[in-house]
């Protein structure tokens, strides 16, 4: 077995060898040839490898199921079984592609693909059947995970635009839209939204001039959105985004505070 790999696609390949196609083809009892064949790397792959090591019938029986398309794939090198990453969470292995090595699909982050450590906490808000979940990582990326009603959740991104922050993220679901919002390391306030098309606009700077050291709290209101933050001498201020996309600026004083 020449490897398991995460695939920027994203997917889990599990890569067979030309040599390990031919036995596959040549056995009569494929499936128990394949989970031969699959369970001492499974044993090895960081951070997903429990979950395959217990599933390796079913992931054996599922590319067995595909014997032929492995040996017509096959052009001398060896193939890999591609598997949706939702198959970690929701245990359905149904085999989504088979291509032939050496692969042109570039390899990505077992820990972003399959699991993170975030040191900060996470946040969600949904968009029509779409839950997203967004989380900061050690080196202050903002990632996103999704998932779909009845679907396992598709593995972890970064959120395109490259912002490094130095905050939780905040997320709000806003008409057919979810909003997410987060600080750049100087404090600034950012924000990024996705829609039902999956795609995101990229990041960009909340107007105003105000820095903060946490993270904002943010809340819709009709066809509004209301941002909130906590400035240096710890009053609280907030900007409201239009239905226009425009804001209205950051105001602290409308926010009464009635003491005894």
């Amino acid at each position: 077995m020449s490897a398991i790999r995460a695939t920027e696609d994203p997917g889990i390949a599990i890569q067979f060898l030309h040599d390990e196609i031919q036995e596959i083809r040549e056995s009569d009892d494929a499936a128990a040839t394949i989970h031969d064949l699959i369970l001492p790397t499974a044993l090895n792959v960081p951070l997903a490898g429990p979950i395959m090591t217990e599933s390796a019938e079913a992931i054996a029986e599922a590319i067995a199921d595909r014997k032929a398309d492995l040996v017509e794939t096959d052009e001398g090198e060896g193939v890999e079984v591609v598997f949706p990453p939702s198959a970690l969470s929701d245990g359905l292995w149904e085999v989504e592609d088979v291509r032939p090595l050496p692969s042109t699909v570039r390899s990505a982050s077992m820990a972003e693909t399959f699991s993170m450590r975030s040191p900060t906490a996470p946040t969600g808000a949904a968009v029509g059947d779409d839950l997203y979940v967004f989380a900061r990582d050690d080196d202050g990326r903002v990632l996103y995970n999704r998932s779909g009603t009845d679907e396992g959740f598709s593995g972890w991104e970064e959120v395109p635009g490259e912002l490094v922050s130095g905050t939780q993220p905040s997320a709000v679901s806003s008409g057919d839209e979810v909003l997410v919002f987060a600080t750049d390391t100087e404090g600034r306030v950012h924000s990024n939204r996705v829609g039902a098309n999956g795609a995101f606009t990229g990041w960009e700077g909340v107007p105003g001039d105000i820095t903060t050291d946490g993270a904002v709290g943010v809340a819709s209101q009709a066809d509004s959105v209301f941002v909130f933050a906590r400035l240096d001498d710890n009053r609280i201020a907030f900007n409201r985004l239009l239905p226009d996309g425009t804001y209205t600026g950051w105001l602290d004083k409308s926010i009464a505070w009635r003491g005894e």
